[in-house]
């Protein structure tokens, strides 16, 4: 058994999926994460999570109505224990920088967890695989990161001017890129948030070490390259309209 179904045996969300004490929801989304992990992202079909769970072809299409909006419901009910541990940090000790690095460690390293996250990973994140993260997008509006982003940039200490949505888009990149790229633990993981994520989100504080020009050059680039990214995006979208 692998190490994502392990994670939802021993998760109290879905400790009684295979038992008749589970919910319809319950059988169907512990069933689709079985199903991802085995088939793959691109691969899951309805068919097979209605094999898995044994719900009903007809139950599961007038609980859910789509595929699209079972793999939503999976991704955000396996977000929910990272947003719990977020919020907890959010309310913890630490100045703005301070809490905001440890909820982006948290979260970046929540996502090795995941099959979805490792096979999007692999085969990179497509204009069309936006629509299924709508529904975590939505959740994620009132999560403690989200939160802690709109107080600073209504207090001006946030250093981007994108808007929100495309922060949002931006960070699941980075989640993912960083959680599969630096692999080698929380330590590995905070120097990369240190590297290309904080510099872009907040005013950095000059290290004595450090020139000020040679700062500036870097957090200058990684931010026209979140500009070329996100003009690509739209290119994209707008050549296929």
């Amino acid at each position: 058994m692998s190490a994502e179904t392990d994670t939802l045996d021993n998760d109290a969300d879905w400790a009684e999926a295979s038992t008749g004490a589970a919910t319809v929801e319950d059988r169907v989304l512990r069933a689709a994460m079985i199903c991802t992990e085995r088939d793959g992202f691109d691969r899951v079909m309805v068919d097979d999570i209605v094999r898995e769970s044994g719900v009903p072809r007809t139950t599961v299409y007038r609980r859910f109505g789509s595929r699209e909006m079972i793999l939503q419901a999976m991704i955000v009910r396996l977000s929910q224990p990272t947003f719990h541990r977020m919020t907890e940090i959010a309310g913890g000790p630490g100045n703005l920088r301070e809490r905001l690095e440890a909820m982006l460690v948290e979260g970046i390293t929540s996502m090795t967890q995941y099959a979805w996250a490792r096979q999007l990973h692999s085969r990179g994140i497509a204009e069309t695989d936006w629509p299924l993260f709508a529904s975590l997008s939505e959740a994620s509006r009132g999560s403690a990161l989200s939160m802690l982003l709109d107080q600073a940039r209504t207090a001006g200490k946030l250093r981007t001017v994108i808007s929100p949505e495309d922060m949002r888009r931006w960070m699941l990149r980075e989640f993912i890129a960083i959680a599969f790229e630096h692999s080698a633990g929380p330590d590995s993981v905070r120097t990369a948030v240190r590297q290309f994520m904080l510099p872009v989100l907040l005013p950095d504080p000059l290290p004595a070490d450090t020139h000020l020009a040679e700062r500036m050059g870097r957090i200058d680039a990684a931010l026209a390259e979140l500009r070329d990214g996100l003009n690509a995006l739209r290119a994209s979208a707008a050549l296929r309209d």
